[in-house]
């Protein structure tokens, strides 16, 4: 989002420019750490495995976007501030780069706040109305993705194109190439403005609030109903439900980050500006940025913790990736008995075309420890049956 300390002209006072340049800092440092977990993350989905669900799908597009937030911030904290600083000057390229930059960090924003509803939508209609699931196809979500990241990114660019004397259009517009290009900053200080960038996140606060309420009252209910037709419950019922209760916490621990990672930015930048609620300047304002930036920046990390520890999908991809490197690395293939217990079912309803003779033998391995599982499961049934046969015929 727009949380520049430059873009919101907060005037500092001189004294305050060297903390400015180590908070600077500790955002881009932050920023970096940001971008280097969720690339890594994104480079470890090479190893999952087919199919691929939506969920994943819209889960790994999340990650992208992701990174694409932290690689803004790390540009903005370069271009807006520390450039300028380290030689001496207001500006160090045309303030139309800067509004460039900002568009496109605008649409990343908005692209995972899209993201995120695309998950909680699809997940409302896989457990509330699991008959129209299949309304859902790899195809329609692919085509959401596409959107989800250029409407943000039109739009953004033709909100500073459209208006007389402002954004792009401002005194010496469209100067790319001019140190004094598109000078004006005054679109920035303006709440119809700020309103319109923070609209998108209280909508998507109000609808995903409803879809998550209307999740867990139909879980409530379902259970309720289990609890009476336990005894015709099937074993694939049972973990389907065991399933979608782990991806709704999983997908609730997103939202959640996501509200706290975003509102103190939303609150700061709504009320605090020149013409806004408290037109606070100076030290306390850049404090406040900076602040509200960290934890901005914060949520991108630890969103990709929760991905690799909540979804099997990418525990796997990255137990897979770790096992490759260590091969490379020294030249150990680890034993086909040596992967761990809690990939088994997922190697068994998976399948990769492109597996190596390695993995391969794992997941043939994996498959027969699940039949042989199953298979003692039902002789110990067996057992049980006939040893409770005579007392019954007597």
């Amino acid at each position: 989002m727009n949380t520049s300390v430059v873009g919101n002209d907060t005037g500092a006072p001189t004294s305050s420019l060297g903390g400015m340049f180590w908070a600077s800092m500790f955002i881009l440092a932050e920023a970096t750490i940001a971008l280097i977990v969720n690339l890594y993350l994104l480079f470890a989905t090479r190893w999952l495995r087919k199919p691929v669900t939506v969920t994943l799908l819209l889960c790994v597009s999340l990650t992208a976007s992701d990174a694409l937030c932290a690689l803004c911030y790390m540009s903005s904290m370069i271009i807006d501030v520390l450039l300028p600083q380290a030689y001496d000057r207001q500006t160090f390229v045309s303030n139309c780069w800067s509004l460039l930059l900002e568009a496109c960090k605008l649409a990343a924003f908005l692209a995972s706040v899209l993201h995120l509803l695309a998950l909680a939508l699809n997940h409302y209609i896989g457990i509330v109305h699991p008959l129209r699931r299949q309304i859902v196809t790899r195809g329609s979500v692919r085509a959401a993705i596409v959107v989800a990241y250029a409407l943000p990114l039109v739009a953004f660019l033709l909100v500073f194109s459209a208006v007389p004397d402002l954004g792009f259009r401002a005194p010496r517009a469209w100067a790319f190439f001019r140190i004094d290009g598109c000078e004006s900053n005054a679109m920035n200080q303006m709440l119809a403005y700020r309103l319109f960038v923070v609209a998108p996140f209280i909508t998507f606060v109000v609808i995903v609030t409803y879809l998550y309420a209307g999740i867990l009252i139909h879980l409530r209910q379902t259970r309720q109903e289990t609890l009476i037709i336990r005894s015709v419950s099937t074993r694939s019922e049972s973990n389907n439900r065991r399933s979608d209760r782990k991806l709704l916490f999983t997908l609730i621990l997103l939202a959640g980050s996501a509200v706290v990672g975003w509102l103190p930015t939303m609150v700061n930048f709504i009320i605090i500006c020149r013409k806004c609620v408290l037109p606070l300047s100076g030290t306390v304002a850049i404090i406040i940025g900076f602040a509200t930036q960290a934890l901005n920046i914060l949520k991108l990390i630890i969103d990709a913790f929760i991905y690799a520890s909540r979804l099997v999908e990418i525990r796997y991809a990255l137990w897979a990736m770790h096992s490759d490197f260590r091969k490379c690395i020294t030249g150990y293939q680890l034993a086909t008995d040596g992967v761990p217990r809690e990939f088994h079912r997922y190697l068994n309803e998976t399948k990769d075309t492109r597996m190596s003779p390695f993995e391969r033998s794992i997941a043939n391995a994996s498959r027969k420890s699940v039949s042989i599982s199953a298979h003692d499961s039902q002789k110990n049934r067996s057992h049980s049956k006939l040893d409770q046969s005579p007392s019954t015929a007597l």
